[in-house]
Formats: structure tokens, C-alpha cells, sequence
């Protein structure tokens, strides 16, 4: 982990790297991560709000033009809810093993079109 200063210094000692932006980051931010990226994950919980919001980076990503994205739906449940603060590959429970493959599957489709 490294900030956004420490990151430039970083970066060329790494193949992939993952940048963790903010809910909406600002047109001219995300131009420059879509044209400086392989592929952009936009990750989103399927709920009204959370969607119209990603419906609005979408639509800024088609006015930028280029931009390699996906979209991964996630969910984690709230507190007091346990399961949010263990990864999902220590949980023992058959619906956290498919939690836990589909992530797998998104790690290699995101290695694929890279």
C-alpha cells in the first residue's frame, strides 16, 4: 500500500498495481486513470443509490472515450454482521467457497485482459 505520492516511486518495481479511488472521482482524475490503466474495475453494491452512481461513471467513462473498464458487483455485509472483517476464503460457510471462486474467477479474467 502506498499513497498517491509513493505510488509514482513504486510503480515501476510492480507488474500490476491497484489504485483505490474515492466513491466519485472528478472527470479529469478519471480520464487519467482510464488512459493510464489496462483495465478499470469499478466496483459497486447492487442498490439503488450505489447503481445510479455507477451509472454516472459509466457514462463519464463513453464521454472519455477508450477506456477499458468492468464493472464488479460486490457485497459485504454491515456491522454488527461478522463476515465483513474476515477475507471471504477464511470463512467457513459453502456460500463464502462460492464467494470466494467467483473473486478467484474476476482475478483471472482481470489477468486476461491485461
Amino acid at each position: 500500500m502506498a499513497d498517491e505520492v509513493q505510488a509514482a516511486r513504486l510503480a515501476p518495481q510492480f507488474t500490476h498495481i491497484v489504485i483505490d479511488t474515492g466513491q466519485k472521482p472528478r472527470d479529469v482524475d478519471l480520464q487519467a486513470l482510464a488512459q493510464g490503466c489496462d483495465l478499470l474495475i469499478l466496483p459497486s453494491v447492487p442498490a439503488t443509490l450505489d447503481t445510479e452512481g455507477l451509472v454516472l461513471t459509466i457514462e463519464a467513462l463513453n464521454r472519455i472515450g477508450g477506456a477499458n473498464f468492468k464493472v464488479l458487483l460486490t457485497k459485504v455485509p454491515p456491522p454488527p454482521e461478522p463476515d465483513g472483517r474476515l477475507p471471504v476464503s477464511e470463512i467457513d460457510d459453502p456460500r463464502a467457497k462460492r464467494g470466494w471462486d467467483a473473486y478467484r474467477a474476476v482475478g483471472e479474467e482481470v489477468l486476461s485482459h491485461v
